[in-house]
């Protein structure tokens, strides 16, 4: 194509190629009254900056981290797994606070309520008796932050009748206990009253006497009198008594039949029958 048609088509590139060289001729004149600052900066081609103005992708060798398919390589290091569960059991007796568990080990802890409020009452998971004067008492965390514990229990008469005394309540009583104890065994307890117990959890904001307030939880128990674990006890030896009892006839009976049966097997002697008898046939 000859150089005159090549312009006519295109006359953007005839424009920017001649700001080009405008700019070169002034950045010559420039370089020749200022000294150079930089004498390792690279040349600027014409093509390069053709190439800029239209907005081509140019790239010098060895410029950038390519890949070896030829691409600029952008590696990023695969995200961290997420932390699992605290071993937490808000139920366990001797329990490790979950914020110590985590400050030992990375691990998520069950949301719990800060220090600046009341805890939540806890939870009972059972009450039973010990023995005749003793009842143990099982509970659970809150999802609180707890400084300690105090339970608080009294007894009273019951309809029945059970109990000592004029049948007033008993004057109450409170016992503390830390942070990770979820049981706790209150003995010294007199049998055949009903009694009324209440867990309370406590940190700074509540840390008043015991009470039966919002941030308790209660249970009344009756405490069984002695006599009535020894009858159980007693009716439960006497059964096993007579169970071995009559096993033991049921078993010399049958002995005593078989010893029969095999008797009459064999059969009464004859009386008619006798060595004399015997040689008089063979004469």
């Amino acid at each position: 194509m000859p150089i005159r048609d090549f312009l006519r088509a295109c006359p953007l590139f005839l424009t920017l190629a001649l700001l080009s060289l405008r700019t070169e001729s002034i950045a010559g004149a420039a370089e020749g009254t200022e000294p150079a600052t930089n004498s390792t900066a690279r040349p600027t081609t014409l093509l390069r900056r053709i190439l800029v103005e239209f907005g081509g992708d140019y790239e010098d060798e060895g410029e950038g981290d390519s890949s070896p398919g030829g691409g600029v390589s952008l590696q990023t290091p695969p995200p961290a797994p997420p932390p699992s569960p605290c071993d937490y059991d808000p139920c366990r007796d001797g329990q490790v606070p979950c914020d110590e568990l985590r400050r030992d080990s990375p691990c998520l802890c069950p949301g719990v309520t800060s220090a600046s409020v009341a805890p939540e009452p806890p939870s009972f998971r059972e009450v039973s008796q010990q023995d005749p004067a003793a009842i143990q008492v099982h509970w659970c965390a809150p999802a609180s932050e707890v400084d300690r514990y105090q339970i608080s229990y009294y007894g009273r008469k019951t309809a029945g009748g059970g109990g000592k005394g004029d049948g007033s309540d008993k004057p109450r009583q409170t016992v503390e206990f830390g942070n990770r104890v979820r049981t706790a065994v209150l003995d010294g307890l007199e049998p055949g009253l009903m009694y009324h117990i209440c867990v309370r959890a406590v940190n700074k904001v509540n840390s008043g006497s015991a009470d039966s307030g919002a941030s308790s939880a209660c249970s009344d128990y009756e405490l069984r009198p002695p006599n009535r674990l020894y009858l159980y006890a007693g009716l439960a030896g006497g059964a096993v008594v007579l169970l071995a009892a009559a096993l033991s006839v049921l078993a010399f009976r049958r002995c005593r039949a078989n010893r029969r049966a095999g008797r009459d097997a064999m059969g009464l002697a004859n009386p008619s029958y006798s060595r004399g008898s015997v040689d008089m046939l063979s004469s």
